[in-house]
């Protein structure tokens, strides 16, 4: 043992004498890195040596130093998350020091900010191929915003967020180059300071009508120091088996050296329902005879069951002294502390928010905290760890298409005198409306932690690893009363409990070497192993002990494990010639405890290069342009099947076995030995584009993505027994879209600055087989039947039997004879006879960012958001309109209020059972964000004698106006809160109108 032990310390010297040697023989690099506008010093800036894994970072004073660079000429580069970065040759002697300062601008977007990639290096945006969106935070305190979503909605092309509701704690839907999976979820992948997190956006587990939580509201935007958005494949194929929806990359905020730096904000904001509620409508007439008719509705007039209206009563519930609407308020007050010296920093924040919505009972209370620390040690190793851990309790009320829900009952009831329930639809206001007949709460723990280690033993070597923790643990209760929901006459109790734990382990290591005087040779290579356990026990009761919450007869209970373990290994070599042409090659193998038996490693390739053209020798100085670069990608990622889809599982069952009952099991899922992760390629292709020294910049994008492998559940015919559907690798989905993204420094001056951002992206969705024909049509959504996944269309689109209508006797009211279906023949699919109205999802978003600098001390910011091209189920409309009996809306009851097309809408549904009529265009223009900040001048800080270095007042307003025809409360809405395709607007409470005052002050 001995023997071998010397061996190796001997060949380890022998490797290193050389290295040692370089060192010995080399030179030494130093110089001063500041802000190019206020000439301050910048610390932690990265600085590396070009070709090699030297590197070093400023400290507070800006300076550097790097000792051991080659005898020669070098490269210098520096490189830090929202600056442009810059590169600077030296010439190195050996036993010499060469001196290269620097003035960094501040940008997102420039060819030197830096990116971080899958394998934990940092690389530089003009090495990439791909498209990457970075969201910058550092003016998060200008906008109104309270949650994760609200931060990305609008700032990146491609990246669309789609909020369902007005309620306080409710989630949203994000897509990035839209909807890749017919059966798994199209959530990105969620990263924290290189842990990958729970992303799971419909996260409530019982009944609230449609809303639900997200575990993606529960990252601090106070704490975020920069998102970085990996809009698919091409981009993310390091990712492997999870990527293919595109990845979200959140690093949270570090420490600068220096004098501890203490920074506080309290916040306050109110939110309004300012949504047009309409009212109620009752008519009431007579018929040809002259008697008394208690309906004259728009349906009995077409009929010609009653001739002439001859009262018209009114009563809106909502809006009445009955409402469940109220001036809902948020609060926030949060501190951080950052500081340290130049081998170790740290950055410690607490935050608190509570609020309460606009509809009864609506809570939130949250506090976030987080302690992230980085130390050097020595010259070659760096450290860091980084906590977080957020508590929280939120209450959504009964809502949207549930029978206790306010805005149902209010918007069914009927208005006429003497009406017991006067505006209840199921109930009176006085139950629907009550604030405690029916709880709904989630408390949540959740820990997010990790530990990174970059460690550069070479002059050519570089190892990161990085190891970390997601753990949550949610406990969901609701509790109905006896007596106060006639569906829960004895009353109702329900609880969830469900634990969520996700660990990761990256190693990688990568190697650079100058090949040439000009080719230089990355290598990288590493693992990650990945865990993820999710276990629930379930239970209810609906015999409760009147004035107590305990169960008196027990109900169903339930539990269930869900492991799921991964293991990938990757590689990639890039080539790098006159820091002007990158190409970049690489390869991951996965397997995942969610594949099939049969299934081994699953390769995901990947190839990409950028050409910086115009600093070719043959470009021509045109001063004007100060960047052309090309790039293109290609790339594969992908999806896992369900945690059990792959296995045979089983259910026990009683069975008879002659005069005896005998325990016994049936199959619950047949598995399928052969399944494999859904696997998406991508092509992309685009330029990015500099002019006035990047003044004015644009980047244009093109992608066409194809999912194949898609996992589709094939019917199982009876004879099998058991289940009735297996899981195959069948169909094929297709994505192709567009992205833009321009940045402008309108004005540039001392004391005025102008910015603006306009973003734009189409994206075209298409299933494009089945995989096998003998499968039809798969039909789902609000009323069973309006949403398909059909081949050849988008998915989950619109479907309903389309008509045609017309007023042959010109009475202005259209009877049913009027209305006719179309023939099959002529309805876009002619099996069923049904026609395609549109997609839910947008096909274009746009939106257009403006931010004004006065005097240095005002600064004034906007967002205004556009979607288009979708469509809107209005199925509030339908319950209010076309009831075989009765509907009391104004189009249904008051004379003339319907045109001819809403009442052949009405007759075609109420007769013919179709809701084509009720796709609505949902296309919008919405003023999302509007701001006004004032900074109090230092010499005022002084002079007032306050201790405060920084003080500013912003006061902000989001969702302000929306520009729509859609005719519902807002075409933003859905009742299915963040279900993958479900979309229909049923009652739902639309956005809020939030106005947000807020204080900084920094220490």
């Amino acid at each position: 043992m001995r023997k071998t032990t010397g061996w190796l310390c001997a060949l380890a010297l022998a490797l290193l004498a050389p290295v040692q040697l370089a060192a010995q023989a080399g030179g030494t690099v130093t110089g001063r890195v500041s802000d190019a506008a206020s000439k301050q010093p910048l610390a932690n800036v990265q600085v590396i040596v070009a070709g090699t894994a030297l590197q070093g970072r400023t400290g507070p004073d800006g300076l550097y130093t790097i000792r051991g660079v080659p005898a020669g000429r070098a490269e210098v580069r520096v490189a830090r998350l929202g600056y442009s970065g810059g590169s600077r040759a030296v010439a190195v002697a050996a036993g010499q020091t060469a001196t290269a300062n620097f003035e960094l601008a501040s940008s997102t977007i420039g060819l030197d900010v830096l990116v971080v990639q899958a394998s934990g290096e940092a690389a530089r945006r003009r090495e990439l191929g791909n498209s990457v969106a970075t969201v910058s935070t550092a003016n998060v305190e200008m906008a109104a915003v309270q949650s994760f979503s609200q931060l990305v909605q609008g700032r990146a092309p491609g990246v669309v967020v789609l909020p369902s509701s007005g309620q306080l704690g409710a989630g949203a839907r994000i897509r990035i180059r839209g909807n890749n999976s017919v059966s798994l979820a199209n959530d990105p992948l969620l990263i924290i300071d290189g842990v990958r997190v729970d992303n799971e956006s419909n996260s409530s587990g019982l009944f609230t009508g449609g809303q639900s939580t997200s575990r993606f509201e529960d990252i601090n935007p106070e704490d975020i120091e920069n998102v970085e958005v990996l809009k698919g494949p091409a981009a993310a194929a390091l990712y492997g088996t999870a990527a293919a929806n595109g990845v979200i990359q959140v690093t949270t905020k570090r420490g600068r050296a220096g004098h501890p730096t203490v920074r506080a904000h309290t916040e306050f904001g109110t939110q309004k329902q300012t949504a047009t509620i309409p009212a109620n409508f009752r008519a009431i007439g007579h018929t040809t005879s002259g008697a008394k008719n208690r309906n004259c509705d728009f349906a009995a007039r077409a009929a010609g069951t009653c001739v002439a209206v001859d009262s018209l009563y009114s009563f809106n519930p909502l809006r009445s002294s009955l409402t469940p609407f109220q001036t809902g308020n948020v609060t926030n007050l949060g501190a951080s502390v950052s500081g340290g010296s130049e081998n170790a920093t740290y950055f410690v924040s607490g935050e608190n928010e509570h609020g309460v919505g606009v509809q009864h009972p609506n809570h939130i209370s949250r506090t976030n905290v987080r302690a992230n620390l980085t130390g050097q040690v020595g010259s070659k190793l760096r450290l860091t760890a980084n906590t977080g851990f957020v508590q929280s309790n939120i209450e959504l009320p009964q809502a949207d298409n549930s029978a206790s829900g306010p805005v149902l009952n209010g918007l069914l009831g009927d208005p006429s005198p003497g009406n017991i329930a006067r505006g209840g639809g199921y109930r009176p206001p006085t139950t629907a409306f009550s604030l405690i007949a029916w709880e709904n709460r989630e408390q949540l723990n959740r820990f997010t932690g990790s530990a990174n280690a970059d460690f550069r033993p070479l002059g050519w070597l570089s190892v990161n690893g990085t190891v970390g923790v997601d753990v949550s643990n949610r406990f969901e209760g609701s509790f109905v009363a006896p007596g106060t929901v006639g569906a829960f006459v004895d009353g109702f109790r329900e609880q969830l409990r469900d634990n969520t734990n996700t660990f990761t382990s990256n190693l990688g290591a990568t190697a650079t070497k100058g090949l040439t005087g000009s080719l230089i040779s990355t290598t990288s290579g590493g693992v990650q192993y990945t865990t993820s356990d999710y276990n629930f026990t379930y239970g209810e009761a609906e015999v409760i002990a009147p004035g107590t919450r305990n169960a008196l007869v027990p109900g169903s209970v339930a539990e269930g494990v869900a492991p799921n373990k991964l293991f990938g290994a990757y590689a990639t070599e890039q080539l790098a010639l006159n820091d002007r042409l990158f190409v970049t090659a690489g390869l991951r193998g996965d397997q995942n405890s969610a594949f099939g038996q049969n299934i081994g490693f699953v390769t995901y390739p990947s190839l990409t290069a950028s050409w910086v053209v115009n600093e070719e020798p043959f470009f021509p100085k045109i001063d004007a342009i100060s960047n052309l670069r090309l790039r293109a990608a290609y790339g594969k990622s992908g999806l896992r099947p369900g945690r059990l889809s792959a296995v045979r599982t089983y259910a026990t069952v009683n069975s008879a076995l002659g005069t005896n009952v005998v325990p016994g099991f049936v199959v619950s899922n047949a598995g399928n030995p052969d399944l494999r992760p859904e696997v998406t390629r991508e092509f992309e292709f685009g330029a990015d584009l500099g002019f006035l020294n990047d003044r004015l910049t644009l980047e244009a994008t093109h992608y066409d993505k194809r999912s194949h492998d898609a996992l589709i559940s094939r019917p199982l015919p009876p004879s099998v027994g058991g289940p009735g559907a297996q899981f195959f690798n069948l169909g094929s989905v297709q994505n192709i879209g567009t992205e833009l993204a321009l940045r402008a420094e309108a004005i540039k001056r001392d004391r005025v600055g102008v910015d603006f951002n306009v973003n734009y992206s189409t994206n075209s969705n298409k299933l494009l087989t089945f995989g096998d024909t003998s499968i039809t049509p798969i039909i789902f959504g609000l009323g069973a039947n309006t949403q398909r996944h059909q081949v050849g269309f988008a998915l989950g689109g619109y479907w309903q039997p389309a008509y045609t209508f017309g007023d042959a006797n010109h009475d202005g009211l259209i009877q049913q004879s009027e209305v006719q279906l179309l023939p099959n023949d002529q309805q876009t699919d002619p099996v069923t006879g049904s026609t395609y109205f549109g997609s839910p999802f947008p096909k274009r978003e746009a939106s257009f960012s403006a931010d004004v600098r006065l005097a240095r001390f005002i600064r004034l910011s906007g967002l205004l958001d556009y979607k288009g091209g979708q469509k809107l189920l209005n199925f509030t409309a339908i319950n209010r309109e076309t009831s075989n009996t009765l509907g009391f809306s104004e189009v249904r009851q008051v004379p003339g209020a319907a045109t001819l097309e809403q009442q052949a809408a009405i007759q075609a549904r109420r007769f013919f059972g179709t809701a084509a009529g009720y796709y609505e265009d949902a296309t919008f223009w919405k003023l999302r964000e509007v701001s006004v900040s004032l900074t109090s001048p230092q010499s005022l800080n002084r002079s007032l004698h306050l201790p405060a270095q920084g003080l500013s007042f912003t006061l902000a307003g989001r969702n302000l106006h929306t520009w729509t025809k859609y005719t519902g409360f807002d075409p933003e809405v859905n009742y299915g809160g963040q279900s993958n395709f479900n979309t229909a607007d049923d009652f739902t409470l639309p956005p809020t109108r939030a106005i947000t005052a807020r204080i900084d002050v920094n220490f």
